[in-house]
């Protein structure tokens, strides 16, 4: 195996694990996207419901409905 393989099969391992680094880190940006998302959605009825609570007739009934 001459030296040219050698510098060859280096790369093609050196290019496959900067791919692989990428790819996990858009994975982990993905999940964290998500989970954020979930949180605003979570946030966004939060505020409905507070909303309605304190613009509700009667606020202390408005909670067993």
């Amino acid at each position: 195996m001459g030296w040219t393989q050698i510098v060859t099969w280096l790369l093609v391992i050196a290019g496959w694990l900067l791919v692989n680094h990428q790819n996990n880190i858009r994975e982990k940006r993905k999940e964290i996207r998500t989970i954020l998302d979930k949180i605003q959605s979570l946030l966004d009825e939060i505020e409905i419901q507070a909303v309605n609570y304190h613009t509700a007739r009667n606020p202390a009934t408005w909670l067993f409905n």
